[in-house]
């Protein structure tokens, strides 16, 4: 039912900000992490969205404004959602002088998890930003 392939460059952009939380916090400034973190959600959600809306049949697809800016900005906002854990996660856990072993053990489940669960919840966010926006028929 769900197109994980779709979301393959969701799943490297958490690879990569993952890779980059875990650097000890003295190699890299938060802000830049939280920088990077955010770029690589927007990037790869950017990636998903256009794919979706200019796939072969693109000239069958027709702008409307708040059907489409519910769709877009719920979906933003419920895929930034795993790039945003691990951004919490590591430096809470890094404050905490957890061991680095327990860092690397939890941004790989971490990883994982946004892997299996992204593509969920772009498709809800996908819905509930339509919904939210007020357009009558979403589905």
């Amino acid at each position: 039912m769900w197109r994980y392939e779709l979301f393959v460059p969701t799943a490297v952009a958490l690879v990569i900000a993952a890779g980059a939380l875990s650097l000890p916090r003295r190699e890299a400034s938060l802000g830049r992490i939280w920088a990077l973190v955010l770029v690589l959600a927007v990037a790869s959600w950017s990636v998903v969205v256009a794919y979706l809306h200019f796939k072969s049949d693109a000239g069958a697809w027709r702008f409307v404004a708040r059907r489409d800016l519910g769709y877009w900005i719920g979906s933003l906002i419920f895929t930034t959602g795993p790039f945003l854990a691990l951004a919490i996660m590591a430096p809470l856990m890094q404050h905490f002088a957890v061991p680095r072993t327990a860092l690397v053990a939890v941004l790989v489940i971490g990883v994982v998890l946004g892997i299996v669960f992204t593509p969920w919840l772009f498709y809800v966010g996908w819905v509930v930003g339509c919904v939210a926006a007020g357009y009558t028929s979403c589905m």
